[in-house]
């Protein structure tokens, strides 16, 4: 009887919470973001308590459930428990936003297939899968029919890489409660669904890595791991076809590799890994110098790629300093008729006051003068940081203002100047602009749709705004390294050195984005799992 009076007390109280705090956060939030008076009406105080009365029932019956689960020998978590249920709530947006998303990169992906000029700036491997799966639904019915099934695809097999990392997690720590949680988790979480049904090479990319991140755990716990020697190949193909789908792949992998070396104790394994882990690195070495360099027909330059976080840095000294000399200095490093472009267009004032999007002047930037001489382009870079170091500093700081600033409007100080870059660029993504058309049937399902995706309401919620922005990850990943270190479960550094890997190739990118750093939300499940498993001695 004490318990049940403790699970209601628990339920109102959660339940309470968690209503007034999204009501009123939504409404506070939204006044403020439309510079309005907040005001006071009868559904202010009817609606949360009505609400408060439902979670409470729901967090209750939850509650009851788990602790039925628990005592219950009956019910045992079972793979098709976690994947049916993350399958059809992506069927259900598929159809509600038929044909799914198709953003400007997937434009440009099907373009190169199209007309055989691919571009290494996008996956080759990613762009003739997905121009070829667009065309064979061309041949049976449609382009919108080619589209749907290339995202059928790819939420199935991000569900399955899902369903297999949640289910081994659970198994491990014994608790069914935990894979109904991960579950739930990612069922409601908005940005993931949006993904879900995103073509592009982003999500297959973060599929394909928390396999990865699956594995590299298992062989930390487990040092008879290599025993089946079918391990070998599984981890060779999941590391090409990774390395072939992001040009980062193959960078986040460097920070786990060294981890590897210092952490893992078993030293038989320990070599039976790196001989497995070179036959990838050694295949796609091969696959980037002997196909894409025949195949491709524009490569980007490796300064266009790299050069992001400098370029950050410049921007922010010529804006601050206003000097002449530097910028003189700098227009040898930019095609002819950019300073005006620079100037005017996408000048340093806009570039200053936004959370860091590099592209006007990456794109504007004559990487044949850097690479007939780069050690003069950096030796100019190295001066002007000797010269603003404050600003060097606050560049990045700036960058990164996505996961450490709970609202993140991409100029914090005025307008928006990229309305579509806020976090993820599907939101904005209409059909009629790439000739795709959606269904009308579904017009009560797509205007739900709309208000939470596009309108992205949900995020003037603060608790579920920092609950569903990538920051909790970014932190959970410190936290749990820190926490690994403190505990001393060294061997747990090589699964998380790939996650932390992945948040470094990000911090280098043009613009931060969710897209860039969904995979190391997938890998919330293995990050919550090392930390209950470091609490046990």
């Amino acid at each position: 009887m004490q318990e049940i009076h403790r699970r209601i007390r628990f339920s109102v109280i959660a339940g309470a919470f968690l209503s007034l705090t999204g009501y009123f956060g939504f409404k506070f939030a939204s006044a403020v973001f439309n510079y309005e008076k907040v005001t006071y009406e009868a559904p202010d105080f009817v609606f949360p308590v009505t609400l408060t009365f439902i979670l409470s029932v729901v967090i209750y019956l939850f509650l009851g459930l788990t602790v039925k689960w628990k005592e219950s020998k009956k019910f045992n978590l079972k793979r098709w428990h976690i994947f049916v249920p993350l399958v059809i709530v992506s069927l259900i947006l598929l159809i509600t936003m038929y044909p799914g998303f198709f953003p400007y990169d997937s434009v440009m992906m099907y373009e190169a297939y199209d007309s055989g000029q691919y571009t290494n700036h996008y996956s080759p491997f990613i762009s003739f899968i997905l121009g070829l799966t667009i065309s064979l639904g061309k041949f049976l019915w449609s382009t919108n029919f080619g589209h749907a099934i290339f995202i059928l695809f790819q939420f199935v097999f991000v569900d399955i890489a899902l369903t297999e990392t949640i289910y081994y997690c659970s198994k491990k720590l014994n608790k069914k409660s935990f894979g109904i949680i991960s579950l739930l988790f990612f069922i409601i979480h908005p940005l993931f669904q949006i993904m879900q049904i995103r073509s592009g090479q982003d999500t297959i990319f973060a599929g394909l890595f928390i396999l990865i991140c699956l594995e590299f755990l298992k062989i930390s716990e487990d040092e008879n791991y290599f025993n089946k020697k079918i391990k070998y190949v599984y981890i060779v193909v999941l590391l090409l076809l990774f390395f072939m789908t992001r040009n980062n792949g193959l960078y986040a992998a460097i920070p786990a590799l060294l981890a590897g070396f210092f952490t893992l104790k078993n030293k038989i394994n320990l070599k039976k890994l790196y001989i497995t882990l070179s036959i990838p690195i050694v295949l796609f070495l091969g696959y980037q110098l002997l196909f894409i360099n025949n195949v491709v027909y524009q490569k980007d330059s490796f300064y266009k790629e790299t050069l992001n976080v400098p370029l950050m840095q410049i921007a922010r000294s010529v804006y601050i300093s206003q000097d002449k000399d530097i910028e003189n200095e700098l227009n040898e490093y930019f095609y002819e008729g950019c300073a005006d472009w620079r100037g005017v267009t996408f000048n340093w004032y806009y570039y200053i006051y936004s959370s860091g999007i590099s592209d006007p002047y990456k794109d504007c930037m004559n990487t044949e003068v850097i690479e007939k001489d780069p050690i003069k382009f950096f030796s100019l870079w190295t001066k002007i940081g000797t010269k603003y170091p404050v600003e060097y500093i606050e560049a990045p700081a700036i960058f990164m203002l996505g996961l450490y600033y709970p609202f993140l409007p991409y100029e914090p100080h005025g307008k928006v100047f990229y309305q579509w870059h806020l976090y993820i660029d599907s939101f904005t993504t209409d059909f009629s602009d790439y000739g795709i058309s959606g269904v009308k049937f579904t017009k009560p399902m797509k205007k739900i749709a709309d208000e939470l995706f596009y309108w992205q309401h949900w995020s003037k919620i603060p608790v579920l705004n920092l609950l569903w922005r990538a920051p909790i990850t970014f932190f959970l990943c410190i936290l749990t390294i820190l926490y690994t270190l403190y505990k001393r479960k060294y061997h747990y550094l090589f699964p998380l050195s790939l996650i932390f890997g992945l948040i470094l190739t990000v911090f280098l990118s043009p613009v931060l984005l969710f897209r860039y750093l969904l995979p190391a939300v997938l890998s919330m499940p293995i990050m919550v799992y090392i930390f209950m498993k470091s609490m046990v001695k």
